[in-house]
């Protein structure tokens, strides 16, 4: 049989290098993920080291606690990418790895039949469901060891070769390695375990050879640093993800306000439909591929990470089964139109993607990018407070100088160091105790999120009667400093003592506005992007407009 590029014609070439281009384009993410940080630290630590840590080296509030590095490979590798080549050379290296795992798409749909031109449709289709998740993080690896262990045990089923069975075995110790997902290999492996036995209603050599390829896997996989508790990490981190509603592991039901969320939930529970009919008839009855179908399409309901499965696994039998219901019309249409037809949509879809390229690798809307530029260049020292969701930037940024409260490594931080975070935020009781004893916080990191701000308003309260001040705000953070011998250069040169985030700029009195103004001036010139500031500007100058500010 030939395979999947070689039976192409030279324009279906053409068009197939240009599909994988414009997936490259839209797989070339900013890094929007404040995790990708974090896994590059612990890259750059297990580099500079020679060693796999298990204990928290980052933080203040869970330092030696015990950390299940299941993701050390694929860290290990992300940031020797992003040493050599930087967070852009990341971007693309993620974008590469997404051509792969389409590629491999590609041929597994063609091998059974998928007409050409319905395929790329299915795979990009299916695509817009999935391609904000490529983004580096260990994830990008398992999406496309998923898809690459699909194909070697597709091409066994048709031809039961050892080459296939060496190739399933090595992708599963490596999975072991990058991300505690693997029993989901091992479940696919049986699967097809179980599929080929009842095929084949006997004890037959590919079958025996496929088990003690599904023993052996099960063997390497233990082959880690955590061993077998890369089976049991999604129970240990449960009580995390509940602590703190992590939004990706939320079902996609819980975003049914959106209309994207309704879409995808639409699209998804008719294309498993859809595929079932199609799957089950006698004539085309395939149970591997049923089951996959059905399992992708369960598993966004149970956390909305996992969307990226079902727009990866369900295009290809998406593709096939679409193609032999259409075949016949499918042939009817003149080659040229769909060639023309294709170049023009694939090069509307690249140009649209083209024109909203980010213009920085790193997303300072979504991190705390200048708040940590601005601690960093100060020599910010000790221990700095900060919510979970922006701990993985912060991380990035400021260790080892500085040690972070918490991070996106849910394990690390189960029991005291949970509940401490959460007494501060809450300002119980005990917060007090908390901030100025047991961790001796030096620094307060927080969202400019005016929703975020009120509900944390107790705490916010307890800092400015401690004389805390405010040294940092823009669209992504504000920064209060503890008013000590340490920060006194840092809150002399930019504590804001007469406007901020908290104080009405049209309250402000007539003898504290040249204070004020000045004040505002060093602001604009420390964020001038920042919408917040900006917008506070203009109101200032509303209220005051003989001042000599100007924006």
């Amino acid at each position: 049989m030939r395979s999947a590029w070689t039976s192409l014609s030279k324009i279906q070439k053409v068009l197939l290098v240009l599909f994988l281009f414009v997936v490259f384009l839209y797989c070339f993410n900013q890094l929007n993920n404040p995790d990708t940080f974090y896994d590059l630290r612990a890259g750059q630590l297990i580099w500079q080291t020679k060693q796999i840590p298990h204990a928290d080296v980052f933080s203040f509030t869970a330092l030696g606690a015990q950390w299940i590095p299941h993701e050390w490979l694929a860290q290990l590798i992300f940031y020797g990418v992003q040493a050599a080549l930087g967070f852009w050379g990341l971007m693309a290296f993620v974008g590469i790895l997404a051509v792969a795992t389409y590629y491999l798409l590609f041929v597994i749909a063609r091998r059974r039949g998928a007409n050409f031109y319905v395929t790329l449709l299915a795979l990009f289709a299916l695509g817009i469901a999935g391609f904000s998740f490529w983004v580096p993080r260990p994830q990008c690896f398992v999406f496309l060891l998923c898809v690459a262990l699909i194909y070697v045990l597709e091409r066994y089923r048709t031809s039961p070769r050892p080459k296939y069975l060496y190739a399933s075995i090595l992708i599963v110790l490596v999975w072991a390695n990058i991300n505690a997902s693997v029993a989901l290999a091992l479940g696919i492996i049986a699967l097809f375990l179980a599929a080929l036995t009842l095929k084949e209603r006997r004890w037959s050599p590919p079958v025996k050879y496929l088990l003690c390829a599904f023993l052996a896997s099960i063997g390497v996989s233990f082959i880690n640093p955590s061993g077998y508790e890369i089976f049991t990490y999604g129970v240990t981190i449960l009580p995390a993800i509940k602590a703190f509603h992590i939004y990706e592991w939320q079902p996609i039901a819980t975003y049914w306000a959106g209309w994207d969320t309704k879409v995808f939930v639409v699209a998804i529970v008719a294309s498993a439909c859809f595929l079932a009919w199609r799957l089950c008839r006698k004539a085309s009855r395939d149970m591997v591929w049923l089951v996959l179908v059905l399992g992708v399409a369960i598993m966004p309901f149970v956390a909305a990470r996992y969307l990226i499965f079902w727009a990866l696994i369900a295009a290809p039998p998406l593709a096939w089964t679409v193609s032999e219901m259409a075949g016949k019309r499918i042939d009817r249409i003149r080659p040229t139109s769909l060639v023309v037809g294709s170049f023009i949509l694939l090069a509307a879809f690249g140009i649209a993607r083209v024109t909203v390229v980010p213009h920085a690798a790193v997303d300072d809307a979504a991190l705390p990018v200048h708040a940590a530029d601005f601690l960093a260049d100060n020599g910010a020292q000790g221990n700095a407070f900060n919510v979970y969701e922006q701990g993985g930037y912060l991380l990035w940024r400021l260790w080892p100088q500085a040690k972070i409260a918490m991070d996106g490594r849910s394990e690390v931080y189960l029991g005291a160091p949970t509940a401490d975070y959460n007494a501060i935020l809450r300002d119980a009781p005990t917060a007090d105790q908390l901030i100025s004893q047991k961790y001796d916080i030096q620094y307060f990191i927080l969202p400019y999120d005016p929703a975020f701000l009120a509900s944390v308003r107790p705490l916010l309260t307890y800092l400015a009667k401690n004389d805390w001040q405010l040294v940092w705000w823009d669209d992504g953070a504000i920064v209060l400093a503890k008013n000590d011998a340490q920060n006194s250069a840092m809150i002399k040169h930019y504590a804001l003592h007469y406007t901020g985030p908290f104080i009405d700029p049209s309250t402000i009195s007539a003898g504290d506005t040249a204070a004020a103004s000045k004040e505002l001036g060093y602001l604009l010139n420390r964020a001038p992007d920042s919408a917040a500031v900006t917008s506070y500007v203009s109101t200032f100058l509303a209220s005051h407009p003989a001042t000599g500010l100007s924006r």
